[in-house]
């Protein structure tokens, strides 16, 4: 009987197997690691902060936010802030705040921030009432950003009254001391986030001055923060936790020490000392 056998060298059955893995890897890799979509909603909002060089000295007052760092999955969500005026003269008096940061079930994030009566810089600048709205939304066109809400009542800055809401990021010179920025906007967007900082005020001490203020010391006033994350993944984990902290009536006295974030999209195991 004539039989017939058939011989497959090893390098053709292993070129075979590689051909066969690298389309198999190709095509792997072409699918998306998740079809689920999770949506987060962002916001903070607070009314005074001083920092000198990156460190927090005063506030923020009548701070509020939807679960920092990362946001919250909750479409209807309510958190809100109130303060009392401060006394930090020559930097600011007054400035009593109500604050309030909200997700809506429409895919919107809005913050806002309400600072009545203040004075600053020994009554360089004074508003009766400064008012910063932030809202971030997601529609089918992408992420939109938008500051209306916002306003400026009876600001005056160096004796000049500012009429109407400036434009965004409208620097303004202090003579002796550094500059203002009034209406500043920081906005951020791509394809899976978006972001609106509005802060009504922001002071820059950049020399030196008979008021006795350290260079490098920042004053904001009215900041409302906004955004929205869309993530392609069925959840997102996220941390945050620090050593100690002091406060007195609400008014932040010492900075958290060794804080550490966990990052909202991958994992990390860090630790710090301080």
């Amino acid at each position: 009987m004539l039989r017939t056998r058939w011989v497959v060298s090893k390098p053709l059955v292993s070129l075979s197997l590689l051909i066969f893995f690298a389309a198999g890897t190709s095509f792997a890799a072409t699918k998306p690691p998740f079809q689920v979509q999770t949506v987060l909603y962002q916001g903070s909002a607070y009314g005074v902060e001083v920092t000198l060089n990156g460190v927090v000295q005063a506030g923020p007052t009548a701070s509020a936010s939807l679960q920092p760092p990362c946001g919250t999955d909750n479409d209807n969500n309510l958190v809100t802030g109130t303060a009392a005026g401060v006394n930090l003269f020559p930097l600011v008096t007054g400035g009593a705040t109500n604050t309030s940061v909200q997700s809506f079930p429409s895919q919107m994030a809005q913050a806002t921030s309400d600072v009545v009566s203040v004075s600053l810089l020994a009554g360089l600048i004074s508003a009766q009432e400064l008012k910063a709205v932030s809202t971030t939304s997601l529609t089918s066109s992408g992420f939109q950003l938008s500051t209306a809400g916002t306003t400026f009542t009876n600001l005056v800055v160096a004796g000049v009254p500012i009429i109407g809401t400036p434009a965004p990021n409208t620097q303004i010179a202090l003579l002796g001391l550094g500059y203002v920025v009034l209406n500043e906007q920081i906005p951020f967007t791509n394809h899976a986030e978006g972001q609106l900082t509005v802060n009504m005020l922001h002071i820059t001490i950049n020399v030196q001055n008979p008021l006795g203020i350290p260079v490098g010391t920042n004053i904001v006033i009215g900041s409302a923060t906004s955004g929205m994350v869309r993530a392609f993944a069925p959840a997102v984990v996220t941390g945050t936790s620090f050593g100690t902290q002091i406060t007195l009536a609400g008014i932040l006295n010492s900075t958290p020490t060794a804080p550490v974030n966990l990052p909202c999209y991958r994992v990390s195991r860090r630790s710090r000392r301080p």
